[in-house]
């Protein structure tokens, strides 16, 4: 599906306090994605043009130009706009989205993601947000299986890192194992043996290649393997600038904006455009709303997408967070 992106300049906010009394936007085009809901706190609603009653408002859902977005008397809800502006809309107000010329007006709180890092963040957030994103990636046959082997890699698997040293999560082996790291040529690095089901890449082992493609297993200290290789992928040089550059963009745009409810969101985006599987579930799971935990809310599709492009069942994933987290 091909996603249209508006120009920023053409996208006015008109932020109003008090009455709610107010026309809708109209456009000549069909209704298209403008924005994100990135944040809610207390009850937002969402009206829209053609639904006769008010939507509840749920993180990421999406906005069509022509919505309005009422925030209550004890709510507030942080917004993403296509082109990368984040704005914040206080308590008992009404933000409305049309396609005339225009800008934020003064009083709002707005910031705005910079151009490098904007197509990666914007290319994951739309997918993330769309309510088919779990059925466009398709059912993994690895949901039907009754069991896990007994020794599972986890992490990493099918995907790019986020640096040059990872570190390694496997089901446990109960005994002692060694990491094997390898290319189509051979071993690369071997590591000693090691207890336990997690493994930090030394600083003192050999550098990974930024853009390599590696194999990972663990095997006995005999060298009888005991899990299938996984694949990972190094980082480029250029993309390992941009995961630092993000990372320090989003503490900037957090500490300066008050848009602090985006920061978990921003990060899934941008996991999912560079395809870091395994930060991305680990990080979907920080969305989780009791309120919303279905099998349609954002962060439920979130992990359900991560753990497929994993490879991993339910159980499996669950066993992941369990891993990382001791």
């Amino acid at each position: 599906m091909k996603w249209t992106r508006f120009p920023v300049n053409r996208l006015a906010l008109l932020l109003v306090f008090g009455s709610l009394g107010s026309a809708w936007a109209q456009s000549e085009t069909a209704p298209r994605t403008a924005a994100v809901i990135a944040g809610i706190e207390g009850t937002v609603r969402i009206e829209r043009a053609g639904v006769s009653s008010a939507l509840k408002a749920r993180l990421g859902d999406r906005l069509r130009t022509g919505d309005v977005v009422r925030a209550g008397g004890d709510s507030a809800v942080t917004i993403f706009f296509s082109g990368g502006h984040i704005v914040r809309v206080p308590a008992g107000s009404r933000l409305e989205i049309v396609m005339d010329p225009g800008s934020p007006p003064p009083g709002s709180r707005v910031a705005r993601m910079s151009d490098r890092l904007l197509t990666v963040v914007e290319e994951g957030l739309w997918v993330l947000s769309d309510p088919r994103g779990d059925i466009l990636l398709g059912a993994m046959r690895g949901d039907a299986r009754v069991a896990s082997p007994p020794h599972l890699l986890l992490s990493p698997r099918r995907e790019t890192l986020t640096g040059t040293q990872p570190t390694f999560f496997w089901t446990s082996a109960e005994m002692q194992v060694r990491v094997v790291i390898a290319t189509d040529g051979g071993v690369v690095w071997q590591s000693d043996a090691v207890s336990g089901s997690t493994l930090a890449y030394p600083a003192q082992a050999p550098t990974l290649r930024p853009g390599g493609t590696y194999r990972w297993w663990i095997e006995t200290t005999s060298h009888d393997r005991l899990a299938s290789p996984e694949r990972f992928d190094v980082p480029t040089a250029e993309l390992i600038a941009d995961f630092a550059a993000f990372e320090s963009e989003l503490e900037t745009l957090v500490s300066t904006g008050g848009i602090g409810p985006v920061k978990t969101l921003l990060r899934c985006a941008f996991y999912h455009g560079t395809g870091a599987w395994s930060p991305l579930l680990e990080t979907s799971l920080e969305l989780r709303d009791p309120g919303y935990d279905s099998h349609d809310s954002f962060a439920a599709r979130t992990t359900a997408l991560a753990r497929r492009k994993m490879g991993l069942t339910e159980a499996e994933a669950r066993q992941f967070v369990d891993v990382r987290s001791e």
